[in-house]
């Protein structure tokens, strides 16, 4: 499948306000700040009630990203978990395509996403940064970069001051590793705040 959504390798992310928390909304832009998508939290009402009570880290989670028609692009999902979980990747057709899990290190995070194959496509790490996560492909090489608090100049554009950016420094991506590596990260950054 090809879509507008994933010809991109800038994305802007915007968060839209919601004054009870419960689920996340944002609004997604490419790097001409046209308008190409949303990434929606899907809360059920027993999570609405145990997340008063329960770490985060626990619950399940869902999100759907979808382009500015309201077609699924892809879903990222975390079943319950006591000890780490993979998080399942699926395309628009509801087949995973890959997972995210986290790798234990002594003084950084560091979350692998692997392929339908088990095989290693990329590495998102903190590098000891509150506000930057960088991304490396499988052999070490820096491929992208994904910045929390973003202020650069097309975030005049933006409705809030919860901006950040995902960028990829590669072109050589098929559709289905670009769609993994965009929804790791993003659901990456999620987990980490």
């Amino acid at each position: 499948m090809n879509s507008i959504f994933f010809d991109s390798n800038t994305f802007f992310i915007d968060k839209k306000s919601n004054h009870f928390k419960y689920e996340s909304y944002f609004r997604v832009f490419n790097e001409n700040g046209n308008h190409v998508g949303f990434i929606i939290e899907e809360v059920s009402s027993l999570q609405k009630i145990l997340s008063h009570f329960l770490n985060k880290n626990i619950l399940p989670f869902r999100f759907q990203i979808k382009d500015c028609k309201g077609n699924l692009q892809s879903s990222v999902f975390k079943a319950w978990t006591l000890l780490g979980s993979p998080i399942i990747i699926k395309n628009d057709q509801n087949i995973t395509i890959g997972y995210v899990k986290r790798k234990p290190k002594v003084f950084n995070l560091v979350f692998k996403i692997y392929n339908q194959n088990n095989l290693v496509i990329a590495s998102v790490m903190d590098f000891f940064s509150n506000y930057s996560l960088h991304i490396v492909d499988a052999t070490g090489k820096v491929i992208g970069k994904f910045n929390e608090k973003w202020d650069g100049e097309l975030s005049g554009f933006f409705s809030t001051a919860d901006k950040s950016i995902l960028s990829l420094k590669t072109n050589a991506m098929d559709f289905s590793s670009k769609c993994m590596l965009l929804s790791g990260a993003l659901i990456i950054d999620k987990i980490l705040k």
